[in-house]
């Protein structure tokens, strides 16, 4: 391995650019053959390495020096950055060569968008793209929102009938915001906003326009149709006026549209609304926005309906005595409402656990209870609803909210705060855990509560003698995990802890782990004298320590794909590539560099 500081300091003293060559493309270190292409000013040379060399690292390395330099005439920089961002088989060199190249090569652009590439690259591209109809396309169509949102932001999208479909029709509310901010006047906002199809998006289009409107809709609102009101009252922030609406106005759209407003805030003419009036839009919008829930709490016991102004109440609901008792009602969509809320107020204080387990053991309908279920976090009363409960999925759903216990918990002294997880306590908690995933008569029950054992001793009972092979798997998965947080640990003294409370098996664990933290330095420096293949894909695949992986994995790269671009063509590479990318006891990440290089 080499001393990869001093080496990069004594290339600055060399001046001969034969020997920085030399360096470039025979030394070991990739950091040192990085340092000496800086120093390289042969722009033909360059163009060749970054065109051929077979490390995308050091073509990077060589077209940002390229770019950074200004190296060669502005024709054979094109000519480099169009090939690059077509043809060179590394995502990133792509991007590179794509973001310097000029706008004016609308043909690349347009290729690499037909040729199917992906992520950063096509948002790349589609930052220059210029067809208005490829943009139109890409910002209606396309499945992802990331994609659409480049094609909308692109200085060349101002089609007002596509930025009206994507506000419309988008399902993603950025994209909605940016569409909104590219409308470019006045005149063409109104022209939209009066189109009836938009009605369910102008509160939207009215917190996210930078257009004022309020003193133009105050003068000419009474000269307005029905719908040009309905449109003017979600634009119009004058509080007094959409006061004045709501308390005088006969007709109940518009009255509806004022309530609706952000700038109505009135809380006094809320609350009468919610106790007089018989509108259920206007009820809606009304719950929707008053405060005081004892309103709330009111107008739903006087109107015990399943209808969305009495759901949408409920979901203000912090009142517990009340939330329990709407958990019993007759409708199944307020009692689902009545625990959907529980479950959001549990997150934060865990103070519904016991109603919510009493509704999961009592509540007939299955996505009630499921729901009640998936809010529940006390290990207890979920293992109870395990044994007790008769519906698969219910029983399933209590077995996975069980957070799996940390074996090495038990090793570590009560007074250590460690960032491994709590322990599941209660002999009669295992004991149950224990019993379902021995003996459960399905399958599925036995294998989800065998994936949360912790006693060693049951789970190798599972694995030797069960009956059904997905539980056996379960159980030597399980077995497996076990051991995962001690060799995650890198503190000797955690370590050594765990070692002093430790059985012999957990004992065996940490001095293996405390061995290899010990060693895998020198490990990785033995890399680099190691050319076998075999020796290196089984070092990559399976050793514990991660350093060790990539080291391995490295020096497998540098051996397998030593091949200069243009040669990736010759029947020979093909075929060795093929074999790489076809064989899976390589690395998963070396099979697809051998299938991006064969194109």
């Amino acid at each position: 391995m080499h001393s990869f500081g001093s080496d990069c300091l004594n290339l600055e003293k060399i001046t001969d650019e034969s020997a920085l060559k030399d360096i470039f493309l025979n030394d070991s270190s990739i950091t040192v053959k990085i340092k000496a292409q800086e120093l390289i000013e042969d722009k033909d040379f360059l163009y060749d390495e970054c065109l051929n060399n077979p490390s995308a690292h050091l073509r990077f390395a060589c077209l940002n020096h390229i770019i950074d330099d200004d190296l060669g005439s502005e024709d054979e920089k094109k000519s480099l950055l169009s090939h690059l961002t077509l043809n060179d088989p590394d995502d990133n060199v792509r991007l590179l060569a794509c973001k310097n190249l000029d706008d004016a090569s609308q043909d690349v652009f347009c290729h690499v968008l037909e040729s199917g590439c992906g992520g950063d690259l096509r948002r790349q591209v589609i930052s220059k793209i210029r067809d208005v109809n490829i943009l139109n396309e890409l910002a209606l169509n396309s499945e992802d929102k990331f994609i659409r949102l480049e094609a909308i932001q692109n200085p060349n999208m101002d089609n007002l009938d596509t930025l009206s479909q994507i506000i419309l029709g988008d399902s993603d509310e950025f994209n909605r915001y940016c569409a909104c901010g590219k409308i470019p006047d006045e005149y063409s906002f109104l022209k939209m906003i009066f189109k009836p199809s938009m009605h369910s998006r102008l509160p939207e289009l009215a917190k996210n326009t930078y257009f004022k409107f309020n003193s133009y809709f105050l003068g000419v609102y009474d000269n307005l149709d029905e719908y040009e009101k309905i449109v003017a009252l979600n634009f119009i922030t004058d509080e007094s006026f959409l006061e004045d609406i709501v308390l005088n106005e006969t007709d109940d759209k518009l009255r509806c549209e004022a309530v609706a407003n952000a700038n109505f805030k009135n809380q006094a003419i809320l609350i009468n609304l919610i106790k007089n009036c018989n509108d259920l839009d206007i009820l809606f919008e009304a719950v929707s926005k008053v405060d005081d829930e004892d309103v709330l709490i009111d107008y739903v016991k006087n109107n015990l309906k399943a209808n969305k102004t009495v759901l949408k109440a409920i979901s203000k609901i912090t009142n517990h005595e009340f939330l329990k008792d709407l958990s019993a009602c007759d409708f199944p969509e307020i009692r689902l409402q009545a625990v959907k809320r529980m479950s959001n107020l549990n997150d934060s204080n865990y103070l519904f656990d016991s109603i919510l387990h009493d509704i999961a053991l009592s509540e007939p309908a299955g996505d009630v209870r499921i729901s009640a279920i998936m809010a529940i976090s006390k290990t207890n009363d979920l293992i109870d609803l395990a044994d007790n409960l008769s519906d698969k999925d219910s029983r399933l759903q209590a077995l996975k909210n069980i957070k799996k216990e940390r074996l090495i918990n038990n090793y570590i002294l009560s007074n250590r705060k460690l960032a491994i997880g709590g322990s599941l306590d209660g002999i009669a908690f295992k004991s149950t855990l224990n019993s379902i995933a021995l003996t459960d008569s399905d399958e599925d029950i036995r294998k989800e509560a065998t994936s949360k054992l912790s006693q060693k001793n049951i789970l190798d009972e599972i694995a030797v003698d069960d009956v059904s092979e997905e539980v056996r798997r379960a159980a030597l998965k399980r077995l497996e995990s076990l051991w995962n947080d001690i060799k995650r640990i890198s503190d000797e003294n955690v370590l050594e802890e765990i070692y002093r409370n430790g059985d012999r098996d957990v004992k065996n664990a940490v001095k293996n782990q405390i061995n290899d933290l010990r060693t895998w330095k020198d490990r990785i420096r033995e890399i680099s004298d190691i050319d076998d293949i075999e020796t290196l894909k089984d070092m990559a695949l399976n050793d514990y320590n991660y350093y060790v992986r990539c080291e391995a994995e490295g020096k497998l790269e540098s051996l397998l794909f030593n091949i200069r671009l243009d040669e990736l063509k010759n029947p020979e590479n093909i075929e060795k590539l093929t074999k790489i990318s076809s064989d899976d006891s390589f690395p998963e990440d070396i099979r697809k560099q051998a299938f991006s290089l064969l194109g």
